[in-house]
């Protein structure tokens, strides 16, 4: 597989995870993986899974820790390949093989008030992963997690973080092979005085390689929510795409956001673009919403559920869904509190 083209951290828009996160995190340990009978996993080195990553981030979460979990999903697999459920505090990688159709669950709902994880995934010829990612925990959060696409492959990934985190989230996709496609979603939202700082980034390494970001973010309380997007095309990726949509909204004048999206092309014969706001929510819609009987605070936990839902997968099994229904109502309960203040 092609490798990408590193880019050094000072390329990142203002706010990286040396801001945000404690100078040690520990040890990472304690992953619950669920595989089916076909699916192996055996113990390697976190270091070597760290060197596969190739970030300061990623060095920086395994310094207090020796193993981790390399899962492999045979060539030509269909089916639910793998389900996280639990506390994210561990090191893993996942090699999913040449023609699987592979589906990807990682859902981390424990009590916990910390969160750690590196998470590498690669994505051999001709598979198709669907991956979803969701963060509902409060707490400090330090979430590293890197998908490399090969050939003909394709990812479509839906992430959200509804669980009041502060720290930092990284996403990154690398599409190294011609060919691999990306679809990249991430929804997030703070309450209260934290402050989380979100980027998503996919490099077109290779030709003819089409990778979208779409982020949706909403900020309330006194909280601080930035949304980095890189659209990222090198030297030698001809005719590839690179899109990005990086929308926020903030809930009232104590809270703080920031849309930063970022293109950097290397090449010539491809197309790039990308569409950025930082917004109140339209009056226009809460007037609808008020003018058929709806309190403000209830129109106001409408809106901010279809923006950020809208980015979820419609086929969420019901627990799931449940789960991101509990954490969105625990959060959305403290927004109405606001403003019933006002």
């Amino acid at each position: 597989m092609k490798q990408a083209v590193k880019r050094e951290w000072p390329l990142l828009p203002k706010m990286s995870w040396r801001s945000v996160l404690p100078d040690d995190v520990g040890a990472l340990s304690g992953l619950n993986l669920q595989l089916p009978p076909t699916v192996s996993q055996k113990s390697v080195t976190a270091e070597s899974v760290a060197a596969a990553a190739d970030d300061q981030l990623a060095k920086y979460l395994v310094a207090a820790t020796t193993s981790a979990t390399c899962v492999t999903v045979p060539d030509n697999w269909r089916g639910e390949a793998l389900v996280f459920d639990g506390p994210a505090a561990g090191v893993v990688q996942v090699n999913v093989g040449h023609g699987a159709k592979a589906v990807i669950r990682e859902i981390h709902q424990a009590a916990s008030t910390q969160q750690y994880l590196l998470m590498v995934i690669n994505i051999e010829e001709d598979a198709e992963v669907d991956l979803t990612t969701v963060d509902l925990t409060p707490g400090r959060v330090g979430l590293d997690r890197q998908v490399n696409v090969a050939r003909n492959a394709q990812l479509h990934w839906h992430a959200a973080s509804f669980g009041a985190d502060a720290g930092f989230i990284y996403h990154s996709v690398n599409l190294n092979g011609q060919g691999a496609t990306a679809d990249a979603k991430m929804a997030a939202l703070t309450t209260a005085a934290d402050c989380l700082i979100v980027t998503t980034a996919v490099t077109n390494v290779a030709p003819k390689t089409d990778g979208l970001i779409t982020q949706h973010g909403v900020a309330s309380g006194s909280s601080q929510l930035f949304m980095n997007g890189i659209g990222a095309i090198v030297r030698g990726a001809r005719g590839s795409n690179a899109q990005q949509e990086n929308r926020v909204l903030m809930l009232n004048d104590q809270a703080e956001a920031e849309s930063n999206p970022l293109l950097l092309i290397d090449e010539n014969d491809v197309t790039a673009g990308h569409a950025a706001s930082v917004s109140a929510i339209d009056r226009q819609q809460m007037y609808y919403l008020m003018s058929r009987g709806l309190q403000e605070a209830v129109a106001v936990r409408l809106v901010v559920r279809g923006f950020l839902l809208g980015l979820l997968p419609e086929n969420l099994d019901q627990t799931l869904a449940a789960a991101v229904q509990r954490a969105l109502a625990t959060q959305l309960g403290s927004v109405e509190d606001e403003h019933e203040q006002d």
